[in-house]
């Protein structure tokens, strides 16, 4: 762990992807927190909406998150 911390995480790189990790999170965030009627979302009863959200995002596999992001935020092309 500490190796890590020293040698790995410290990197620009590093720094960069994880910008971009939370901008992405942070927009579908706010997307589904303005949609709560948007059916991607679990419905738990009893459960605050924006409990419900931050327990979708988390159990996100990075895959799942950028192919939402993408259908929810980029156009699509026209054929």
């Amino acid at each position: 762990r500490n190796y890590l911390y020293r040698e790995v995480y410290p990197r620009e790189a590093i720094h960069s992807e994880i910008k971009k990790a939370k901008k992405i999170l942070g927009e579908l965030y706010d997307y589904f927190i303005e949609h709560p009627e948007d059916e991607r979302l679990p419905r738990i009863e009893g459960a605050e909406h924006e409990r419900v959200v931050v327990d979708f995002l988390a159990g996100m596999t990075d895959h799942f998150a950028l192919e939402l992001y993408q259908r929810l935020f980029f156009p699509t092309p026209w054929h």
